[in-house]
């Protein structure tokens, strides 16, 4: 034993310490957290920290790739522009027709990926394995088509968390572009 492995504070030893510096109203927020199940701050924190890594069998894979990188660029340079008062009107309103186009055939041809998934098939697998489990004699075929339709269904997941991460205020840069002031107060 060590003299890093002896515990010199009387608390439980659970890994070496950290100093995070986090802004009061996030703290506050941490903390009522915290008391509403009945834990300390620190468990808190390190249950959040825990839960926010994604699962070891895709971690490497999660990371945000080039492409997303890329398209997040892209949209925000764009819409940036679309919202510049220092442009001109109609290089701002160019600028939100090419947001909106980007983001509306984004969104249609992700429809068009989710519907072309074989789902009903994949539904029939599962409803077969059902009955096979059921009556205790699961085949081979079967279980094969059921990893198929996980599949479906984890692909139809992912392209629908895709569409749902894509912008929404296409028409609200699309309108703004198309003010004097695109900064303008219309409340």
């Amino acid at each position: 034993m060590t003299t890093d492995d002896i515990n010199q504070g009387g608390r439980p030893s659970i890994g070496p310490a950290i100093s995070v510096a986090y802004q009061s109203e996030l703290l506050d927020a941490v903390g009522r957290a915290a008391n509403r199940e009945s834990m300390t701050r620190a468990e808190w924190l390190r249950r959040a920290a825990r839960d926010a890594l994604p699962p070891q069998i895709l971690q490497s894979w999660i990371r945000p790739s080039r492409a997303w990188v890329e398209l997040d660029s892209q949209l925000a340079s764009v819409r940036d522009g679309a919202l510049d008062v220092e442009t001109p009107k109609a290089e701002r309103e160019c600028h939100a027709l090419s947001y909106t186009a980007t983001v509306g055939e984004l969104r249609a041809l992700i429809e068009q990926a989710i519907t072309a998934l074989p789902t009903a098939e994949a539904e029939a697998a599962t409803a077969d394995a059902m009955w096979e489990i059921a009556d205790g004699a699961l085949t081979p075929q079967t279980a094969e088509a059921v990893g198929r339709a996980g599949a479906v269904q984890a692909l139809r997941g992912l392209l629908e968390d895709f569409r749902a991460a894509l912008p929404t205020d296409t028409h609200d840069v699309k309108f703004r572009a198309s003010l004097d002031d695109p900064d303008a107060d219309l409340g």
